[in-house]
């Protein structure tokens, strides 16, 4: 995921879940590990990105329109491709740290792997747009 440090973006190819950690306890040296900044920056265009793009996402919707299953990291990386505009759009309107942040921020620890709810992601985008636009 790519940093900014000092004024220095980095790419960090590689961080063990402390590091990550420590950067999320420290939003005003790592804004894009705030998951508050990401929900009320992103949540409502993201959701709508994804609400958009629905067609492209297949198996990411169930039949009630509502979303459904689970991803890890890569998948859910590949989600949010599919739900962009290329070239200018990469990641439905995220940063690649802040797609990371949110991941982690509604991932569930599994013994195997780590994986993102998307009904529960939705839901957290519902409520986080609501929160930010006085919906």
């Amino acid at each position: 995921q790519l940093v900014q440090v000092g004024g220095f973006r980095l790419l960090l190819s590689d961080a063990e879940e402390a590091t990550l950690a420590w950067q999320e306890g420290r939003p005003d040296v790592f804004p894009e590990s705030d998951i508050r900044r990401v929900l009320g920056l992103r949540a409502p265009q993201l959701l709508e990105q994804l609400r958009t793009h629905r067609a492209g996402l297949a198996g990411a919707f169930g039949p009630d329109g509502r979303m459904k299953g689970a991803l890890d990291i890569d998948s859910f990386l590949r989600l949010l491709r599919a739900a962009s505009t290329p070239p200018f759009d990469p990641l439905a309107g995220l940063t690649l740290h802040e797609a990371f942040t949110l991941f982690r921020a509604f991932r569930e620890l599994e013994p195997i792997r780590n994986l993102v709810k998307l009904g529960t992601l939705e839901r957290a985008l519902e409520l986080s747009g609501r929160l930010w636009t006085g919906g």
